[in-house]
């Protein structure tokens, strides 16, 4: 089995923390988005984004429904990314107060600008994404204290304005599945890529929030159009027939069969 080793850059500093508070998080935010990020990688993202509302209008040209476009996130995830995740947990252990300072300046910055794309686009759901975050990778005390208040907040946050919180959640969250309870019932979606077992979030979350997932991307690339049709339906059948979205672990693969992915489609429309 191929297993790859992600080698991190410490982009962010232990003194950009009192940067951060010194000039706040935006004015901090900018300065290390031009002086630190790769400039042909920041290229391609502005690129991408300024393609979005004729991608959206495209799809809707086909009478396909678009559900969501921009996404937010947590501070957690923006300074574990910079700091790097080794780092990161060293400075939520010995620095503890200072990080929570910094979240809390980064807080009021995370959803906003998401929350206005999505309503100039006429989207009904936003993107709400954790990685960094999920359960199994911090201990609960931090976990506690780093993630969930934060995540609860935003997701408030963009209900407050009218929109349907997507929960794009990587990496396992079962632990924790059950505080996602303090969220209104019938307002969320919880997407989940394989890791969090989705049977569970069923049994903890089926009569309170919809649930998306779960089908894998190494089944949509390497996968048969049989293999993932039995899948697909098995998931339908435990999963549903109420409060469930059938879709894939995260996103589907650029290397995707397309047949694998027409199974999936068949699966769902019961063809």
């Amino acid at each position: 089995m191929l297993r790859l080793q992600v080698l991190e850059l410490e982009l962010m500093k232990p003194e950009d923390y009192d940067q951060i508070l010194h000039k706040g998080w935006l004015l901090w935010m900018g300065r290390f988005i031009m002086e630190r990020i790769d400039k042909d990688l920041l290229g391609s993202f502005m690129e991408f984004i300024k393609f979005l509302p004729g991608i959206v209008d495209k799809w809707y040209a086909k009478d396909v429904p678009v559900i969501m476009s921009g996404a937010a996130t947590i501070p957690y995830e923006n300074i574990c990314g910079a700091r790097t995740l080794t780092r990161f947990i060293f400075d939520m252990y010995q620095n503890g107060d200072q990080v929570e300072k910094v979240m809390d300046a980064a807080l009021p910055f995370m959803a906003p600008l998401m929350i206005a794309m999505t309503k100039y686009l006429g989207l009904p759901a936003m993107w709400i994404g954790g990685w960094r975050a999920a359960s199994e990778i911090l201990s609960p005390p931090l976990w506690d204290r780093f993630v969930w208040p934060y995540l609860e907040r935003v997701a408030f946050e963009v209900i407050d304005s009218g929109i349907i919180p997507w929960f794009h959640l990587d990496s396992d969250w079962t632990r924790d599945l059950g505080r996602f309870k303090a969220l209104p019932k019938g307002q969320c979606v919880l997407s989940l890529d394989g890791s969090t077992d989705i049977r569970k979030a069923k049994e903890i979350l089926g009569d309170h929030m919809c649930i998306a997932g779960d089908v894998p991307a190494s089944l949509l690339v390497l996968g048969f159009p049989d293999e993932v049709y039995e899948y697909c339906t098995e998931l339908i059948r435990d999963m549903g027939p109420n409060g469930f979205i059938l879709h894939s672990g995260c996103d589907i693969p650029a290397d995707a069969k397309l047949e694998n992915v027409q199974a999936m489609v068949a699966a769902a429309t019961g063809k």
